[in-house]
């Protein structure tokens, strides 16, 4: 028996210049989502807000990130915690990319709340 091992799914864009990919680990059903995404250089987010909880690690580069309408600066190294519902983007002025490791997870009240 290997290593079991998470896959990054298929390379999805969702906004120009910004992609996504999804951890998938077809062994288990996790509570919690993983996914990878880089924001090319002069692009940025659409504005995010959604119902779970979610960490971002910064892995490469640096952006402004817009949260709650407040500017912040952040560079590779750096992590964050952003609460449900709280607006978010990422506007990458640098001329290099960013790449984002994001885990995020529903408190089980508000999901059910919500669906």
């Amino acid at each position: 028996m290997g290593l079991p091992r998470l896959q990054l799914g298929d390379n999805q864009f969702f906004a120009q210049g910004c992609l996504l990919q999804e951890m998938i680990n077809p062994l288990v059903n996790l509570s919690v989502q993983i996914s990878l995404f880089t924001v090319k250089s002069g692009c940025e987010t659409p504005v995010d807000k959604h119902f779970e909880h979610e960490y971002w690690i910064i892995l490469e580069g640096a952006a402004t990130l817009v949260y709650e309408q407040t500017l912040f600066q952040i560079m590779k190294d750096e992590a964050f915690y952003f609460l449900p519902h709280a607006t978010h983007k990422i506007i990458n002025h640098t001329a290099a990319d960013i790449k984002i490791l994001s885990v995020y997870w529903a408190d089980g009240k508000i999901r059910d709340s919500v669906l």
